[in-house]
């Protein structure tokens, strides 16, 4: 069975290299939090926002200090010599196996296709 998904990485959400000092891994997660946080967008988009915002966090959590960039960049290595894909394709987990950006995208991916006609129309 052949993996579908997109591998979207925690560098990828944040925006930054994945050879970034950590001030930028900093810097790139305020930026971005400023812009997505819940609460500082409208209303209409809050739903958006809320799954935009989730998986930024989820994102500088991987890579918030020394010792779990190394951990993330390790299993990332793994994941792309396709190990951990073998192992989740065969499994019967439903969905405990797919990365959390990968739902948000999914999920982003469905309210652009049900609310981007009703934007477009405002």
């Amino acid at each position: 069975m052949q993996d579908t998904l997109t591998k979207v990485t925690a560098y990828d959400i944040l925006g930054v290299a994945p050879t970034a000092p950590q001030r930028d891994v900093h810097s790139a997660l305020r930026k971005l939090a400023l812009d997505w946080h819940p609460d500082r967008v409208p209303s209409w988009r809050r739903g958006e926002a809320t799954l935009r915002f989730q998986s930024i966090m989820d994102a500088y959590n991987k890579l918030r200090t020394v010792e779990a960039r190394k951990a993330y960049d390790d299993a990332l290595a793994l994941t792309t010599r396709g190990k951990r894909r073998v192992a989740a394709a065969n499994s019967n987990a439903g969905n405990d196996n797919v990365p959390l950006a990968t739902r948000a995208r999914a999920w982003l991916k469905a309210l652009e296709t049900v609310f981007w006609p009703i934007r477009k129309q405002r």
